[in-house]
């Protein structure tokens, strides 16, 4: 099973390599349908032992148990200059406006879950930016993820 899992990150890291204005990342699906997302540019290093999965990456360290992973897999997506910009969402300052009343969560670039401060007031959200840490913060919100340099 670790000959499969090895190769497996043979590839991942052969992918990246070869991607030029591309993200690459490892995503692991879990059954409960979240996802967690390392950047392949981390150089995670991922083990199986005692029915856990293991991934260091970035020195952080995390584990999960293999009954709970459903699916891991490469995912990549194209680079800033090929989004396009959202009009249901508006940077106001240290604040993004959402035309929604929706859930926000909010991720470091290494898969650690961090604290964001939100309100939902009638048919908006406002995203305190201020409330993020230093760098870049992943945001999933609406079903839609963003990326901010604080």
């Amino acid at each position: 099973m670790n000959k499969i899992y090895s190769l497996l990150i043979a590839i991942l890291f052969a992918l990246r390599l070869s991607a030029a204005n591309e993200v690459n990342s490892l995503v692991i699906t879990f059954d409960n349908g979240t996802t967690q997302t390392f950047l392949l540019s981390t150089c995670p290093e991922v083990s199986v032992a005692d029915d856990m999965l293991t991934v260091v990456a970035g020195g952080t360290t995390v584990r999960y148990p293999l009954a709970d992973v459903m699916t891991f897999t490469h995912a990549m997506s194209t680079g800033v200059a090929n989004v396009e910009a959202d009009p249901q969402m508006v940077r106001q300052g240290d604040v993004i406006v959402v035309s929604a009343p929706v859930d926000v969560a909010a991720f470091t670039t290494d898969g650690k879950s961090v604290g964001v401060q939100y309100t939902k007031s009638g048919s908006t959200t406002a995203i305190s930016l201020q409330s993020l840490p230093a760098g870049i913060t992943v945001l999933r919100v609406a079903g839609k993820t963003i990326k901010v340099c604080r």
